[in-house]
């Protein structure tokens, strides 16, 4: 009898660990938060089936959703530093972070951090609380105070100096054109000129 409590014991035991398989995430950024520099970002990696992690980001109103690479080749940690993230190279703004663990099978497991400021070049925002005005009653009557709710106020963001519109593809075609068809019009003139002279 003991014997076999032991053994479901057991079997309990391993599928429990099994069901409560680790899943990927980043513990250094909060959604919202504001960052600048060179961020380590730590977390954990380590589940069932790893095959491959990869850290990226992306700005957080692109609708092409293009991501561009951190760190890939993350091996599997758990609670430990999965990369370091030099956001002095891009534009402030606001950014979204992806953790992608790939498993053997194929199947990914994603972790992901919206809203994360960059601030190297601007101001940081910071949150003011909600503060109500607190006022004391006179021995005169008077009117009865209204509370006053402060919030604070998000800076706009600055254009991105990175940016290329289709007005500026267009210009900058039309002028390689103009002068590519410039330097055949002098060079027909030049082969003309050198006919002429060797007659």
């Amino acid at each position: 009898m003991f014997q076999w409590i032991f053994s479901l014991l057991i079997v309990g035991w391993f599928g429990f660990a099994q069901q409560t398989a680790a899943a990927p995430r980043i513990d250094t950024l909060l959604p919202g938060q504001a960052v600048q520099g060179v961020v380590s970002l730590s977390g954990s990696t380590a589940m069932e089936g790893f095959a491959s992690a990869l850290v990226e980001f992306r700005y957080e109103n692109d609708l092409t959703q293009t991501w561009f690479l951190i760190q890939d080749q993350i091996p599997s940690v758990e609670n430990n530093v999965l990369a370091s993230w030099d956001t002095t190279t891009i534009s402030d703004g606001v950014y979204h972070l992806r953790l992608k663990v790939t498993k053997t099978d194929g199947s990914e497991a994603i972790y992901e951090v919206a809203g994360v400021r960059v601030r190297n070049y601007s101001a940081i925002e910071t949150n003011t609380p909600a503060v109500e005005a607190n006022v004391t009653q006179a021995a005169s009557p008077s009117p009865t105070p209204t509370p006053v709710t402060l919030s604070d106020t998000p800076t706009p963001q600055p254009p991105n100096p990175v940016s290329v519109t289709g007005a500026d593809l267009r210009g900058g075609v039309t002028y390689g054109l103009m002068a590519t068809l410039g330097l055949f019009v002098l060079f027909a003139i030049y082969l003309g000129v050198r006919r002429l002279g060797r007659r």
